[in-house]
């Protein structure tokens, strides 16, 4: 490393200042500083503290850690004091007269308090500063540093970290594994630094000041090596894209070079990735009727063998069959396959108005097993019955059991056209075989196409090329497969007047080519998890920001991850949940009672704004009225009592962040004696609003704990004697930040790093889904919320001022327009809310120029531009006139026929000859 030397470590976030300090001061007696608002001079070197000990404030001048550090220094020693992120502070206020003793060593220096002190030879200092940070205070640094190091991001050096990192870790890959994944690795860095980061003009000339920084591509603490790949693409998704479009906000980078969200934020392979796949408890039966039948060729035995009550059943073998071919063999993620078997309700939904515990009306074509009561059949004949019996097949996935939709109408005619194969009422016994079929090798097609066409967006393969012009051609047979016996003389014609036309139906599916090039080779897969605990903890990152413009159920979002932490389902899991929050403690306010309930899950929330401080998040002094406080003292060998009545008492204390820390500290190392980590309590703290706060002021030295869990942290603060906090690895933070409010502090570039970004944006879907919760036979397209969201959807595409704003940013969201179960009519509920919520917003939003009204004069289709025009009316219009502007605007949208079919394609509604418009 150096001996007695100064050194300045520089360059943007994530390009691995600290690790390099850190990694050139191992071998050396260490004192890390991390550097933030809150540090002065009073607190680092030496000055008047407030101590808070037998319920009194004391003011005692002392040493600080920095001077307490260079007092205990040993001539036959090495030390090294690292500051890190000293763009934070004014230095040379924050270090006073040790700015001269660091540039003069060995040379005594007398403190303004008259103590004399001396930095030795022996000792080094080596300080990190952020260059990216546009919110750096301006450093007086002159003649302080020996040599001025900037860390320039590039691929060798990324390559050489991974392979030291290596090195920590047990890897269990080989030397030509590593070898590929390094390579992997490295591309996918070398892509996001210089073909999607392309600066500006006027910032091309400090793009080495602001490039993306190699740490972010690093894999996380905790995180093995066969997971890197899968770490990194998450920290690419919610870290580097969130990076890249805060550096286009700021005018850094050119936005129309970053790349597409589905495209880019996941990364689509050939070869099969590590992940859990779907594993079959087969029922013996069963699996013999299906190898005779479509392996051996032998008939459906239909009627014939019934024994011990176990009939055969010839159109569950058909689908089953079918659909473990998929599993063995599947062409996308088994992630996505499965995600496709339970949630589209396009290829079926048995729908009895039983909601099941996680609020969904009607089953899929799997529903987990412990659920499959909720859903008998409607008919009289079989109304004992579930379509999801348990005598047939098992399937798990992620350690849950799902049984398979098994009763089908005899009645199998397939219509040609394949929107009229969607049928989302069947209550009885009436799901039609084929159609199911058609709906499922469609859906599961056409999301191996969508996975190819990615794929090409970034490696132009001829072979992969070849396969996406095969399944096009496949799904367009698909679609057309009908049992309409005036297509009989096409190949996709099939029977079903006997049962044994479902071998024909199966023989029809598996002679498609991308079906028999299935069996024979790999799909394209991509790597990603929409889970946000796999997410941190597959990068490891144990914070988290949920972000999205108002209205997109941020802090409902937040609740409802906690709630599904907790495995709370049912429409009252916001009421089970209260039951999991932390209690303050009656006889300590500034404690957390201990919870008495052996649960898995416990949390609490705080809100911040513009005048929250450190002192009200991590540590502080309270004030507190002392009744009848006995003083007992001796006076002349005699023993006397005083009582203080009503006198004031001061303590230092844990506020939020450090009273959550201090409780889970206690469990983390409970479960660390006990070898039970993984058993051990998880503890989360929602902060809503997080960005309305000075995150570096209020975080303070906690933003470098964030990322190095379980260290401990000295803080100004003592509380029970200790000044020291950590941040266990079992606590999580999650953050909400609506990104429409520009008048609030964004959040710095140093600080992203330490945060995992997730977006939540306005979404048609969530609508309809409270509209069909209460009236589940309602039309989408009469009802005022879905023609409304749309209005307004469309006056943000129309009218938004998109060189200062993004849509993502700013479009009011879904909660606006949700229909709740109250006695206040539906139509009543939305009128009140667009009246009293909307129109206000919006005229904000026209006065902050992020919507521009003369837009409108642009749009060329009469209706639409009528539309607008009336929206732009009412927003501007006054309280008295706006319920029957209101009422005028409903029946011109509602009667609009270009609007009408807008809504259609919009909510995937419109139908086609030859398939659906996905």
């Amino acid at each position: 490393m150096m001996t007695s030397k100064n050194i300045l470590l520089v360059g943007p976030a994530g390009c691995g200042k600290t690790y390099i300090a850190r990694k050139m001061a191992k071998d050396y007696h260490m004192l890390f500083i991390h550097m933030n608002e809150n540090v002065t001079y009073e607190n680092l070197v030496e000055g008047i503290q407030i101590e808070t000990e037998l319920n009194s404030a004391q003011y005692i001048q002392k040493p600080q850690v920095l001077l307490s550090f260079i007092e205990k220094i040993e001539e036959d020693k090495d030390y090294c004091v690292i500051l890190d992120d000293i763009n934070r502070v004014d230095l040379s206020s924050v270090l006073g007269e040790l700015f001269f003793a660091f540039q003069n060593k060995n040379t005594e220096i007398t403190l303004k308090s008259g103590r004399r002190i001396i930095v030795p030879n022996n000792v080094s200092l080596i300080a990190t500063m952020c260059t990216s940070d546009m919110h750096s205070v301006n450093n007086n640094i002159e003649g302080l540093f020996d040599e001025i190091r900037h860390i320039d991001n590039d691929s060798n050096r990324y390559v050489l970290v991974l392979r030291d990192l290596k090195d920590e870790y047990n890897c269990t890959l080989s030397s030509l594994e590593f070898g590929d994944l390094v390579e992997q690795l490295r591309r996918e860095y070398e892509r996001y630094k210089n073909e999607f980061c392309v600066f500006t003009k006027e910032y091309a000339k400090d793009r080495r000041d602001f490039e993306i920084g190699y740490g972010y591509f690093l894999p996380s603490n905790h995180v093995p090596v066969v997971f890197w790949g899968d770490c990194i693409q998450n920290k690419i998704r919610h870290q580097v894209r969130p990076l890249l479009e805060q550096y286009a906000a700021d005018g850094v980078i050119k936005k129309e070079y970053i790349p597409d969200e589905e495209i880019n934020d996941t990364k689509f392979v050939i070869n099969h990735i590590k992940e859990e796949n779907i594993q079959i408890d087969k029922v013996p039966y069963y699996a013999k009727q299906e190898e005779d039948t479509f392996v051996n060729g032998l008939p459906l035995p239909y009627g014939v063998e019934r024994k011990g009550g176990l009939q055969a059943n010839p159109r569950y073998v058909t689908i089953s069959f079918l659909v473990q071919e998929m599993i063995a063999h599947s062409l996308i993620n088994q992630m996505d396959l499965f995600d496709m078997f339970i949630s589209d309700e396009q290829i079926l939904t048995f729908r009895n108005d039983i909601a099941a515990p996680n609020g969904r009306l009607g089953g899929r074509l799997f529903v987990k097993e412990d659920e499959r009561s909720l859903f008998p059949v409607k008919d009289k004949v079989n109304a004992t019955l579930s379509p999801y019996s348990d005598t047939f097949h098992l399937f798990k996935y992620k350690g849950e059991r799902y049984r398979m939709f098994s009763k089908y109408a005899s009645n199998d005619s397939c219509p040609y056209k394949l929107s009229s194969c969607i049928e989302t009422g069947t209550g009885s016994q009436n799901r039609n075989l084929f159609k199911t079929v058609k709906m499922l090798v469609y859906k599961y097609l056409k999301k191996y196409k969508s996975n190819l066409e990615n794929y090409l967006l970034n490696d132009e393969n001829p072979v992969i090329r070849s396969k996406l012009v095969q399944v096009t051609e496949d799904i367009e047979f698909v679609s057309q497969i009908t049992t309409e016996k005036k297509y009989s003389a096409e190949p996709y014609y099939i029977s079903a007047n006997d049962v044994q036309d479902c071998i024909k139906l199966v023989g029809l599916i598996r002679s498609l080519p991308t079906w028999q090039m299935m069996l024979n080779e790999e799909g394209v897969y991509r790597k990603m998890s929409t889970d946000y605990m796999h997410i941190m903890n597959a990068t490891d990152v144990r914070q988290m920001i949920l972000q999205g413009p108002p209205g997109t159920s941020k802090t409902y979002g937040a609740k409802k991850f906690l709630a599904k932490e907790a495995s709370i389902e049912g429409d009252a899991w916001e009421d089970k949940l209260k039951e999991y929050q932390l209690k303050t403690s009656i006889a300590n306010e500034d404690e957390y009672d201990v919870p008495q309930d052996d649960e898995k899950v416990y949390w609490d929330i705080v809100q911040f704004h513009p005048s929250y401080t450190y002192e009200d998040f991590v540590r502080g002094i309270t004030v507190y009225t002392k009744e009848n406080n006995e003083i007992k003292g001796t006076v002349d060998g005699k023993e006397i009592t005083l009582v203080e009545k009503d006198s004031i008492g001061y303590k230092s204390v844990n506020k939020a962040i450090g009273k959550m820390a201090k409780l889970a500290n206690a469990y983390y190392q409970k479960a660390v004696e006990n070898g039970d980590i993984d058993g051990c309590p998880k503890f989360f703290l929602v902060i809503d609003e997080i960005n309305r706060a000075n995150l570096a002021t209020v975080f303070g030295e906690l933003i470098f704990a964030l990322e190095y869990r379980d260290k401990e942290i000295n803080t100004p603060y003592k509380v029970d004697g200790n000044s020291e906090l950590i941040i266990p690895r079992n606590m999580f933070i999650i953050g909400t930040m609506n990104t429409a409010d520009k008048s609030i502090g964004t959040i710095d570039y140093a600080i992203r790093r330490r945060f995992l970004f997730f977006k939540l944006l306005p979404d048609i879907n969530v609508v309809i889904d409270s509209i069909k919760k209460i009236d589940s036979d309602v039309d989408p397209l009469e009802c005022d919320e879905v023609v409304l969201f749309y209005m307004i959807k469309t006056l943000f595409d129309e009218c938004l001022n998109e060189v200062d704003y993004d849509m993502d940013d700013v479009q009011l969201g879904h909660t606006y327009f949700l229909r709740h179960k109250t006695s206040i009519p539906a139509e009543d509920q939305m009128k009140y809310r667009f009246i009293y919520q909307v129109l206000p917003i919006l005229y904000e939003y026209k006065k902050d120029g992020i919507l521009d009204f003369d837009r409108i004069n642009t749009v060329e289709d009469p209706s639409l531009k009528d539309a607008l025009e009336e929206v732009r009316d009412l927003v501007l219009s006054k309280d008295d006139d706006r319920d029957a502007n209101y009422n005028e605007l409903l029946e011109m949208i509602k009667t609009s026929p270009t609007i009408k079919t807008g809504i259609q394609q919009f909510i995937g509604l419109d139908e086609k000859e030859d398939g659906i418009d996905e």
